[in-house]
């Protein structure tokens, strides 16, 4: 192996390293931020650990795209630091190592990261929305756990309520049962419910009291052993929404088909999502050039500035990338053209005024740009009024 592979080759292990470190912490830290309202959602499951754990795991691709979004930055912008603190990078230059032979690892990751993007979003997560949405319709039908309480009224469609008085935990029964249809009231000592096919659910009525009104007013009732009763959920709908929602669970197939499509709303909500998409795949290109104008500090510094702006920066091209894929008055493959030609101009003259000025230009030229924002926060929250009276309170 020449010298310059193995170059490229120690680069690399140091950034993969980091990439991956990146891309688990990222994951982990969206999935706890997130658990909370997870299981507000699968509070009145039967398993709702396990069913917390399948809903989890649909949402990874769309952590993961973040993660590997965040990850390829920090990866490179990390690994050129390392290598700028310990005087490597110094040496790399001074043997010969241009700046565009200098991007050829960054590179070779961006290249791969573009491959985990593609996979991710127009594959993977889509994929991961199906299995969301059908655990969301399995809630709200009742299949994964019925939403029954104690001391609580509960309709269930159709003329048709349900009350229980108490409910043994243990033993997954309902005691002291009413249930009341348009025809009519049925007592019960104790239940239980079932899931029994899309959208209906049968409650099993145990030593019933059954009161049959009748037209003159008066009542008959009767006396049962057991009772099968099979009613709708009110609640089992599935969970639609606009086209715009429905490209989430769409992969690139299914988008390419969905622009096919003769109805203009769908065709242009397949346009933005393919565009939006595409954009984070692109985007990866030209991530390197920020990592490096980013990741090298100035001479006898150790400031982590230039490391906490890319992210800002990072923050600000999603955001970008969404304002390009909203409602435009021209293609959103145009707006996504556009915004990507913008950031990749802004962030290669970055990396071009890096190599040209020295390493750390960037941070430098940031770092002297925050101490002027500072004096002047510092001016304007000394309000003359207060110097007065502050020197007349000593004299």
């Amino acid at each position: 192996m020449s010298v310059a592979l193995r170059l490229d080759w120690y680069f690399l292990r140091r950034a993969l390293k980091i990439y991956g470190a990146v891309c688990i912490v990222m994951a982990a830290l969206l999935i706890l931020e997130n658990t909370p309202r997870l299981l507000a959602l699968i509070g009145d499951t039967t398993h709702p650990l396990r069913i917390l754990a399948q809903m989890s795991l649909a949402l990874i691709p769309e952590y993961m795209a973040i993660g590997t979004l965040v990850g390829l930055f920090l990866a490179i912008a990390l690994a050129t630091r390392s290598l700028c603190l310990s005087g490597e990078y110094q040496i790399f230059s001074a043997i010969g190592r241009s700046p565009a032979r200098l991007l050829v690892a960054p590179m070779i990751l961006a290249l791969a990261t573009m491959g985990v993007q593609a996979g991710l979003r127009f594959e993977l997560q889509p994929s991961g929305e199906v299995r969301l949405q059908q655990l969301g319709n399995d809630i709200l039908s009742g299949m994964l756990g019925l939403a029954v309480h104690a001391d609580q009224p509960i309709s269930l469609g159709g003329g048709t309520s349900l009350y229980v008085d108490r409910i043994d935990a243990d033993r997954q029964r309902l005691l002291d049962v009413i249930l009341e249809t348009g025809n009519a009231t049925f007592y019960a000592r104790s239940a239980d419910a079932a899931y029994v096919s899309e959208g209906f659910v049968r409650f099993r009525l145990e030593h019933v009291t059954a009161v049959y009104p009748q037209a003159s007013g008066r009542a008959r009732s009767g006396t049962f052993a057991a009772i099968d009763f099979v009613t709708p959920m009110h609640s089992s709908a599935p969970i639609t929404g606009p086209a715009r929602f429905e490209t989430k669970q769409r992969g690139l197939a299914g988008l390419i088909a969905m622009h096919r499509n003769r109805n203009a709303d769908a065709r242009a909500a397949a346009d933005k999502a393919i565009a939006e998409r595409a954009s984070y795949v692109l985007a990866c290109l030209f991530f390197p050039w920020l990592a490096i104008a980013l990741g090298t500090p100035p001479l006898r510094s150790t400031s982590g500035l230039g490391i906490g702006a890319g992210c800002i920066v990072i923050v600000l091209f999603i955001k970008s990338v969404s304002l390009a894929a909203s409602d435009l008055p021209i293609s959103p493959f145009v707006a996504a053209a556009v915004n990507l030609g913008l950031w990749a101009t802004v962030l290669y003259i970055l990396f071009a005024y890096e190599q040209k000025h020295g390493p750390g230009w960037v941070e430098s030229w940031l770092f002297a740009l925050t101490r002027r924002l500072r004096s002047i926060v510092r001016r304007t929250a000394s309000p003359i009024g207060y110097s007065k009276a502050s020197r007349a309170a000593h004299g």
